[in-house]
């Protein structure tokens, strides 16, 4: 499954292995629903977070680990818009176990018993390892590499000893036919965000009425259209003020209509005015 087409850079997803930590800021939204290859991994050092993985959904507090297997689609927001922190891990399987044991295990099809906690007896040495790899990810070097893809290795030789997943049932994964239908809509608000975009318009872009439309892009990501549509265009905002655009340009642009239209969207998705929050990142 490929990712759709809201991809995250190569600074934000690289194809083996990061290490960051992520501060939500208290923003609502902090990652939009999406899928990739590469696992991802969180562990949450303060505030709450809702967690959307496939059909489930979960709330995740300090001290909890997360696993999103691959190709599995997931979102994060902040609880009622308050702060949260979290270490963040996403590696690619291959490149950075290097090797064919366990990945069965890793994949679509199976899912890991989130969140996992104390009452996992290698919780212990799970967040150990999860720390030591943004400490080392710190310490740049000729053995960096090696010492971080031995981490890894080690950290999902626990997951797999822990057995605490199981295959994801019928009603636990986001249908083939669903992706395929939102893939669509994500396609369309790719390439159109920048003009007037309706709600018919997207029901058609999924072949589907706008009752039934609407009911399975909320189900299948977590949010409205008319949110998701929104947040796209604030993050397009961000990018073209990032580069020292003017609110007029970047509310022309990013389809907005009106640089009031921007600002709102900009407190109700990053609680800030658009140049504070941009002068923040």
């Amino acid at each position: 499954m490929k990712p759709y087409f809201q991809k995250f850079s190569e600074q934000e997803l690289p194809a083996s292995l990061a290490c960051h930590t992520v501060y939500g800021q208290g923003r609502p939204v902090i990652a939009t629903p999406h899928w990739h290859r590469e696992i991802e991994c969180y562990l949450f050092l303060s505030g709450e977070c809702a967690v959307q993985l496939e059909q489930q959904h979960l709330t995740a507090r300090p001290g909890d680990l997360v696993v999103v297997n691959r190709d599995q689609l997931h979102a994060l927001y902040s609880v009622a818009g308050a702060p949260c922190a979290y270490l963040l891990l996403i590696f690619d399987y291959d490149g950075a176990a290097g090797h064919k044991c366990g990945e069965d295990v890793f994949g679509q099809d199976t899912l890991f018993d989130n969140p996992l906690r104390a009452d996992c007896p290698e919780y212990a040495a799970l967040c150990g390892i999860f720390r030591t790899l943004h400490e080392e990810a710190r310490r740049p070097g000729a053995a960096q590499s090696l010492i971080l893809h031995g981490l890894v290795q080690q950290f999902c030789g626990l997951l797999i000893r822990s057995g605490r997943f199981r295959a994801a049932a019928l009603e636990d994964r986001v249908s083939d036919r669903s992706r395929v239908l939102i893939e669509d809509t994500f396609r369309l608000i790719h390439d159109h965000y920048a003009l007037p975009l309706s709600l018919p318009q997207a029901a058609r872009a999924a072949s589907l009425s706008v009752p039934h439309f609407c009911r399975l892009f909320k189900a299948t990501t977590g949010m409205t259209f008319t949110d998701y549509l929104s947040y796209y265009r604030a993050r397009r905002a961000c990018a073209l003020l990032r580069q020292d655009a003017t609110l007029e340009r970047a509310a022309q642009e990013c389809g907005f209509g009106s640089t009031a239209a921007l600002i709102r969207s900009f407190h109700k998705f990053y609680q800030a005015p658009p140049k504070t929050y941009v002068q923040s990142l």
